[in-house]
């Protein structure tokens, strides 16, 4: 896992600044250089996107400055993140019914690698567009749901879904067709940003008359 995160990082790094900022690029740089009240001003006035990507980069220009490494680099981190969180989302899912303890790990693995050499998830890592960072937003969601969908309680569970949900949708608003309302317990199935979980049915204890009939 650690060799597979180190080279795509590499990878992806040393590509960055081989082109120079195309238009929409070149537009999230200039939105994010102005004052965060400004900037929402601005957001709401003329490109309708929500805040929290400008917010991010703004504050990551104070520190690493305006080249195309820098403004691109947060999305190669966006990306590096998703990496382990692609192995314990999966981990998550595959670990509930998994009769071999490796099996998991193995599926976990398979969908890192998956997302680490995806060409789309490739594209959008190496732009200032907020698209990457959504990515991850909306992957950690669904792990977190998981999470606490399966300790049912715990309320700290429950608030980091909702931060990272609240997080996804001010980042992107086209995440909110990632999620459906069918996450309570007693329905047959959970829809995941599209992947259809299909609960079995507990079997109800038979009576003695049941058994005669």
């Amino acid at each position: 896992m650690v060799a597979l995160l180190l080279g795509v990082f590499f990878l992806y790094v040393r590509f960055l600044d081989r082109q120079s900022l195309w238009f929409d690029e070149g537009l999230s740089v200039a939105f994010a250089s102005r004052p965060p009240r400004e900037l929402i001003n601005t957001l709401a006035t003329q490109d309708l996107h929500p805040p929290l990507y400008y917010l991010i980069l703004y504050f990551w220009m104070l520190l690493a400055w305006t080249s195309e490494m820098a403004v691109r680099l947060p999305s190669v981190l966006a990306l590096c993140v998703m990496l382990p969180l692609a192995l314990v989302t999966v981990r998550e899912i595959e670990g509930r019914a998994a009769s071999d303890p490796h099996s998991p790990w193995i599926a976990g693995l398979a969908a890192a690698a998956l997302v680490g050499t995806s060409p789309f998830l490739a594209y959008y890592a190496q732009e200032t567009r907020m698209y990457s960072l959504a990515a991850l937003l909306c992957l950690g969601t669904t792990w977190a749901y998981l999470v606490a969908l399966r300790a049912r309680t715990g309320f700290l569970r429950w608030a980091l879904f909702s931060v990272l949900l609240a997080a996804s949708l001010y980042t992107q608003y086209f995440t909110c067709l990632l999620y459906t309302s069918d996450a309570a317990d007693d329905l047959p199935c959970v829809d995941l940003g599209g992947r259809r979980i299909i609960k079995k049915k507990r079997k109800q204890p038979t009576t003695e008359n049941q058994r005669m009939n």
